[in-house]
């Protein structure tokens, strides 16, 4: 059965590839796929070489001290597991102690692992990129896929954002954010009229008429308080460090990247 459905697969590539342009799409933080990457690792030995891939690059990097050590299990390991645990997310969750050995490895981790091992695996079916779209977390997996830089400094470019999002120096205060279901217009005529402008932003629009709003915790909770008098729809995301404080880490961030800004949707594929 495994074999047919790579032939399939194969074959439907072989036949539509020579007139299509083929773009890689990487996505940005969601649910990790641990299920899909953990039945991919089993079955298929170029996705699990990937992996492995990741994990010794990781082993490698923490043991010359170029990326802090991790007290996660392996990724190797972690698709192994008869029972899935979801990931650990930084700055969602409590942060890692050097003990906590049996830890799951992080969300961005697990996500960007997957999506580095999926690619390699369409190259192996012969499934090449012309060009290649990628937002936030994406961007990390698709700057391989587009020659910009190594897997060594994939790893190197996800352990200091990790880094820098489990800094609580760099957030004094904690921040939240909320989803409200109104255009951008509205929500900064409330914010203007509360007086909450420069400490609770508009930091994101999910659609016209879904509004990522996020600042300092306790503003963004008196925020949302007057918000519950109105007809208004929201919801509050657990997250302690909200959007807006993001820019805190900016400069840090792209002195890693030689400052280039990570905000590209589409790159060229280099061959």
């Amino acid at each position: 059965m495994r074999f047919m459905f790579t032939l399939c697969v194969r074959l439907f590539f072989s036949f539509n590839m020579a007139s299509q342009h083929v773009v890689f799409s990487f996505a940005g933080q969601g649910f990790p796929p641990v299920e899909a990457a953990r039945d991919l690792y089993r079955v298929s030995s170029t996705f699990r070489q990937a992996i492995t891939d990741v994990q010794e690059t990781i082993n490698g990097l923490s043991h010359d001290g170029s990326i802090p050590g991790h007290a996660h299990v392996p990724l190797t390991e972690y698709f192994e597991e008869d029972e899935i645990r979801p990931p650990y997310a930084a700055s969602f969750d409590r942060p890692l102690s050097a003990t906590q050995h049996s830890l799951p490895p992080s969300a961005t981790l697990v996500i960007v692992s997957a999506q580095y091992a999926l690619g390699k695996l369409l190259q192996s079916w012969g499934v090449s990129p012309q060009s290649v779209m990628a937002y936030s977390l994406g961007e990390i997996a698709a700057g391989t896929f587009t020659g910009s830089y190594t897997l060594p400094a994939m790893v190197k470019l996800l352990a200091r954002r990790e880094g820098l999002l489990e800094d609580r120096s760099l957030f004094p205060n904690k921040g939240g954010l909320a989803l409200v279901f109104t255009d951008g217009d509205s929500i900064k005529q409330v914010l203007a009229k509360e007086g909450l402008l420069g400490t609770v932003d508009i930091a994101g629009f999910s659609s016209p008429v879904a509004t990522c709003v996020a600042g300092d915790a306790a503003q963004l909770d008196i925020f949302l308080k007057k918000l519950s008098n109105t007809d208004l729809i929201f919801k509050r995301v657990k997250s302690d460090i909200g959007m807006r404080k993001i820019r805190k880490i900016v400069k840090s961030y792209l002195a890693l990247t030689t400052g280039r800004p990570w905000g590209f949707n589409y790159l060229p594929a280099r061959h």
